[in-house]
């Protein structure tokens, strides 16, 4: 939590990339991954079509352009 500033009340938002998706995908409990940064009001973005493939709750699909806008208006980017 404290990576993402959500501990600190900054709005902060994750973007889950495909192979990300698959991977909770395969999990028994997918959801129960998210929930603390749900908790902490992470919103979670993931690719539209990738959402289609792989859907989990609570993840918020966007479009390429979205994402790419999303990548580009971003103050601070961390990779995990």
């Amino acid at each position: 939590m404290i990576l993402t500033g959500a501990a600190f009340g900054l709005q902060s938002t994750v973007w889950i990339t495909d192979g990300v998706l698959r991977a909770l995908n395969r999990l028994a409990a997918p959801q129960t991954q998210l929930e603390q940064l749900q908790a902490f009001a992470v919103r979670c973005v993931a690719s539209a079509e990738a959402l289609a493939d792989h859907p989990l709750d609570g993840v918020e699909p966007l479009s390429a352009g979205d994402l790419h806008h999303l990548q580009a208006a971003s103050d601070q980017t961390l990779v995990f």
